[in-house]
């Protein structure tokens, strides 16, 4: 009859014998439940052996080792661990034309705004009226880019890239937001946004939107990005244009923008020396005991 290691590897799996043991050392069963929990590791009968308290002897752990083959599960739930996270991926403050928050290894470089062809005026650093907070972008669209499609089709636009880091190996764009006001009281004044991306050409991602304050008063506009698959899944090296076009009545009739912020959930590449510690943990400990 066999005893009650026997009976309990023939139901569980070594990596969770070890764990549940009572002879395991409490730091090392804490750092395996933790992997367990990060990896989003899940294994049929998992939670009835976690609840199992058998007893092992001191010798047992040679025979366990060769008696053993590996986890590829385990390893794999380890290598899944590192957890996305949000953030803010670019800013730009209109002070200069570079984002004054960027992070080219570990979530996205941004590239300088640029003037298109179709725009009368590019004033960066701009100070007019009384905004209560300044710097501004203050652009003119040229005469007769009256709507969206116009100022699409004349470069009336100001656009800026998007590269995805080194150290990333996921990023799902979120949104992208920038406050905005009309120069004067004249309509309609407005702006739409479209990008490319590594799939896409002149994806628009959103339409035309007139903007409802004058100086000195910024209204706060907010672009859902989730629901662009163009926009989903990044991965290093990839390159995001955005062209933000403005259209108004007449020439000399501006449009003003300031915190322009673009949004994203970033999943990084796991740390090489943290991958290399788990994997000789794994190595030793994430086998599975053979059936007796």
């Amino acid at each position: 009859m066999p005893n009650n290691h026997q009976a309990g590897v023939r139901k569980g799996t070594g990596f969770f014998w070890v764990v549940s043991s009572p002879k395991t050392p409490n730091r090392l069963r804490k750092f395996l439940k933790n992997l367990l929990v990060r990896g989003g590791c899940f294994l049929e009968h998992a939670k009835p052996w976690m609840q199992r308290r058998q007893t092992i002897k001191s010798s047992i752990l040679p025979t366990f080792m060769k008696k053993t083959t590996l986890s590829v599960l385990g390893f794999s739930a380890f290598l899944s661990a590192s957890p996305a996270y949000s953030a803010v991926l670019l800013r730009y403050d209109m002070a200069v034309v570079t984002p004054t928050t960027q992070d080219a290894v570990n979530g996205a470089g941004g590239g300088s705004l640029t003037r298109g062809a179709g725009l009368s005026s590019f004033v960066i650093n701009d100070s007019p009226g009384s905004y209560t907070t300044v710097p501004v972008l203050r652009v003119n669209p040229n005469n007769g880019n009256t709507t969206a499609t116009d100022a699409f089709t004349n470069s009336s636009f100001f656009s800026f890239s998007l590269t995805v880091g080194s150290n990333v190996s996921d990023l799902d764009l979120t949104s992208i937001s920038f406050d905005a006001a009309r120069g004067g009281g004249s309509t309609p004044r407005g702006f739409a946004i479209r990008v490319d991306t590594p799939t896409t050409a002149d994806q628009v991602v959103r339409t035309a939107q007139d903007v409802d304050t004058v100086r000195a008063t910024f209204t706060n506009y907010s672009t859902t990005l989730n629901g662009f698959t163009s926009l989903q899944n990044l991965v290093a090296g990839n390159v995001v244009t955005f062209e933000i076009a403005v259209y108004s009545p007449n020439d000399g009739n501006s449009l003003e923008f300031d915190n322009l912020i673009v949004n994203g959930d970033v999943t990084p590449i796991p740390e090489p020396s943290t991958v290399a510690i788990a994997g000789l943990g794994l190595v030793v400990l994430g086998f599975r005991r053979r059936r007796a």
